[in-house]
């Protein structure tokens, strides 16, 4: 017969184990999920970096577009060649 001792330690070193496994189980959990949010974030942040980037580019070209119009009505010569360059390829520029 094994002495009570070594079985209460026995069974409490069992109990010690189990616990630390399941909490690495449940760290790596947490851990996959995080990164799979971070991930999401990645991409989202990505996303709105081109959509601003193509909104910024398309608020220049139309700045450059009323500067060119502007010129035009006034009379400049070389706006009125960049307007009809403009007609023709749908550039400014």
């Amino acid at each position: 017969m094994v002495p009570r001792e070594v079985r209460t330690a026995k069974s409490r070193h069992t109990r010690n184990v189990n616990r630390d496994a399941q909490t690495i189980s449940t760290l790596q959990y947490m851990l996959q999920k995080s990164e799979g949010e971070v991930a999401l974030m990645k991409d989202e942040l990505a996303r709105l970096k081109t959509r601003h980037e193509q909104y910024t580019e398309r608020q220049a070209a139309a700045a450059r577009f009323r500067k060119t119009v502007r010129r035009t009505l006034l009379g400049d010569e070389t706006a009125m060649k960049e307007f009809d360059k403009f007609l023709e390829t749908g550039e400014i520029a």
